[in-house]
Parts: C-alpha cells; structure tokens; sequence
C-alpha cells in the first residue's frame, strides 16, 4: 500500500497537467453553450468533469502502467487542440466531434505524432519528461528561463547631483 502511494505522490505533476489539460479542452468543447449545472456555467462544468476525470485516468495510468505513463499528457495536449481546432473551424468541428470514432482516432493520432515529434528534439524531451518525473528537484537549472541579452534592462546612469543647489 505505501508503494502505491510513493507512486501516486509521484505522478503528481503528471496528473495535474494532464487535468489541466482536459479541463481547458473541455471548457473549449462547450463555450458556445449558455447555461447553468448545479449552479456553474456549463463550459466550467464540463471542464471540471474532464479535468477530474482524466485527472483520475492519468493517476491510475502513472501507478499501475509506468510504462505508458507519457502517453497521458499527449493525449491531454492532442485533445486541446482538437478542442481549439473544433473552437476555430465550428462547421467542420461539429462534424468530427458528432463521430466518436473519428474523434477518437483524431485525438489518438495527434498525441502520437506529438509523441514522435517531442521524442525527436531531445532537448525538449529531457526538459518536459524531467520536469514531470522530477520530484528530488534534479532537473531545477535545466528549467530556469534565461534572459534574452537585448530585453534586459541595463541601469541609466544619471549625473551626479551637487547638495548645495
């Protein structure tokens, strides 16, 4: 019991990026409808309900399927911007989002070219896979932002003032 738990502990950045994720897609699935679910707007409702239950998926998915564990923020990040796609293109959207097959397959398809396309810039795979297994703080430097040399703000000198004026 207390390895599961050592798990759960430690996909907890997983789990909350990839309920995020879903919670943002499933906002966007349903901003066109107006109206109230036990008191909420129906976009936050629904994004609630995704969030929280891919949220679950993600967690169970990082304990009892390490392996397959990267699969899961993919698919998150490929379901939003399906959402944003259906959002941005409605006619079309409607269509593909009506069929869950082709849903199904749009989405699938997406997280996998996403997956090969981060697995082929090493850089980025060290960056985003570190951040979300590192819980010892390892991969800390890796993550800091460095300033771009032209936007930083250099101090003005100003002329020295004489006290007597």
């Amino acid at each position: 019991m207390n390895t599961l738990l050592q798990r759960a502990y430690r996909e907890r950045r997983r789990t909350l990026v990839a309920a995020g994720l879903a919670f943002l897609a499933g906002y966007i699935f349903y901003m066109k409808f107006n109206g109230y679910i036990h008191g909420m707007p129906i976009p936050v409702f629904t994004g609630l309900f995704y969030g929280f239950f891919v949220g679950l998926a993600a967690l169970a998915m990082g304990v009892f399927l390490p392996n397959l564990r990267f699969t899961v923020e993919v698919i998150a990040l490929s379901r939003l911007l399906f959402a944003i796609f259906v959002w941005q293109v409605p006619e079309l959207g409607q269509q593909l989002l009506d069929s869950p097959l082709i849903n199904a397959t749009i989405v699938v398809g997406g997280a996998y070219l996403l997956n090969k396309l981060i697995r082929t810039q090493e850089q980025w795979y060290n960056v985003i896979v570190g951040w979300l297994d590192d819980t010892q703080g390892r991969f800390q430097d890796q993550l800091r932002v460095t300033p771009i040399p032209v936007l930083e703000r250099k101090p003005v000198s100003q002329p020295a003032r004489s006290l007597a004026a």
